[in-house]
């Protein structure tokens, strides 16, 4: 399911409830006040089955919509906020320990040891700021976690058939450099965030002409793409 079906089906599931609203079936205000973090949870886990890449994000998006959930159904001994960040540091220490190997000084992993075609970076409360070239460029993973990435892709080509790239936001930011003669196919929704497109592109409008395609989630965080 692709970002803007999630987003689509709840629209309709929102307005189906205030129809029913006005039916006197049900009061949609009390539901609401009391079920909004419903929508976080079910974010979460629709970034976990969309993409396979984003688990780390997913889990974190899930995490805060149970916790606000339990929150509203009385069901925590103090307020969300008491909890939010000593679990972030729990999950923070769950990602150091799911770190297989080292990594390296410029915090950069290939996301298959055996193609240097791809790029894999995971940031959790750090950030990195980093300037890859790469011929024959075929895409990867970039996902963030309360922190940020500047990513510097101006000096790369990409392959004949186009590049993929997964691009997850959790409470945090991504600045992408991009060339003017990348095509750019951008597809996503976010949730309390923004991507903004802020590329000149000089490209080939013909159906041969290479693509980066871009699918993106973000919640509570921005992406801005740059020339």
């Amino acid at each position: 399911m692709k970002g803007r079906y999630f987003a689509a089906i709840l629209l309709i599931l929102i307005g189906l409830a205030l129809i029913l609203d006005q039916f006197n079936v049900w009061s949609f205000g009390e539901l609401l006040s009391t079920w909004w973090p419903l929508t976080i949870i079910a974010w979460g886990v629709a970034t976990i089955v969309m993409n396979r890449y984003s688990y780390w994000s997913g889990t974190i998006i899930l995490l805060i919509g149970v916790l606000f959930q339990a929150d509203m159904l009385d069901m925590l001994p103090g307020s969300a906020w008491d909890f939010f960040w000593p679990i972030g540091l729990i999950l923070a220490g769950l990602y150091l320990l799911s770190i297989k190997k080292p990594r390296t000084k410029a915090k950069f992993q290939q996301q298959n040891p055996k193609n240097d075609n791809f790029i894999k970076y995971d940031t959790f409360f750090s950030g990195v700021k980093e300037s890859v070239e790469i011929n024959d460029f075929r895409g990867g993973s970039v996902q963030v976690a309360f922190g940020g990435i500047e990513l510097d892709l101006s000096k790369c080509t990409l392959a004949s058939d186009g590049a993929d790239l997964d691009i997850n936001v959790s409470f945090g930011g991504i600045e992408l450099f991009v060339p003017r003669n990348w095509k750019l196919e951008i597809k996503g929704s976010p949730f309390a965030g923004a991507l903004n497109n802020k590329t000149r592109q000089d490209v080939d409008d013909s159906a041969n002409a290479s693509v980066l395609r871009i699918k993106y989630s973000v919640m509570f965080g921005g992406i801005d793409i740059r020339n």
